[in-house]
């Protein structure tokens, strides 16, 4: 199972990210338990442009990486972007 880290520099916020090796870590079971391709859409935190993640999504071929523009507030909905309805 894969759990955010809970950062202990910011307890008041009691913010959770995970890091490179966590993200990594789960791919490659996500890979293994589904036996296909992965396709990702990344936006720009900085763990998903990191040379470490890149450097192994570059290294599986059964992982295509795709990464949105550094100001895309329309291709990134929880940015504030609402459909017109």
């Amino acid at each position: 199972m894969h759990r955010p880290k809970r950062h202990t520099d910011d307890k008041a916020s009691g913010r959770k990210s995970f890091a490179c090796t966590e993200y990594r870590d789960l791919l490659t079971a996500v890979h293994q338990q589904l036996g296909a391709p992965i396709v990702l859409v990344w936006h720009n935190l900085n763990v998903h442009k990191d040379r470490r993640m890149r450097g192994f999504t570059d290294a599986q071929d059964w992982i295509t990486a795709y990464y949105l523009p550094p100001y895309a507030p329309d291709l990134t909905p929880v940015r504030g972007f609402q459909t017109l309805a």
